[in-house]
């Protein structure tokens, strides 16, 4: 998915799907954004020079965001926000406008085993948010 002038792949309203193994490239909007859906996956995406978030992510549950490559993106790598029940893993997030990896209004989550380097602010922010878990990063 490459040169659009919105999002590069956006789902709303859903459940039970996967996004996996895409090459997201020179996007207007968001590279990939899941709106108010449940149980799902995002996985082993490589993510490229957008100029929203590399991956958006509001309001949701239960799903798992891992594996991917996220770079040159011109605000956070990874932002989810108003979600709960999930988990940001093994994902390779550089050179950001804003922050790596950030969870606003959140709960019940963990951020473990990413890479995070070369950001805008702070490679990893959590802000309003309750019971979660940062390890190993």
């Amino acid at each position: 998915v490459h040169n659009t002038g919105g999002d590069g792949i956006h789902v709303e309203n859903s459940s039970l799907f996967e996004i996996n193994d895409n090459l997201v490239l020179r996007i207007a909007g968001n590279g990939i954004t899941a709106n108010n859906s449940t149980l799902f996956e995002i996985n082993n995406n490589r993510i490229i020079g957008v100029d929203g978030h590399g991956i958006y992510v509001d309001p949701s549950s239960l799903f798992t965001i891992s594996g991917n490559n996220i770079s040159y993106v011109g605000g956070d790598g990874i932002f989810v926000e108003d979600s709960f029940l999930f988990d940001i893993t093994n994902n390779l997030v550089h050179h950001t406008g804003g922050n790596g990896i950030a969870v606003d209004d959140s709960t019940l989550f963990g951020i473990a085993d990413n890479n995070v380097h070369h950001t805008g602010t702070n490679g990893i922010a959590v802000t309003n948010s309750t019971l979660f878990d940062i390890a190993d990063n």
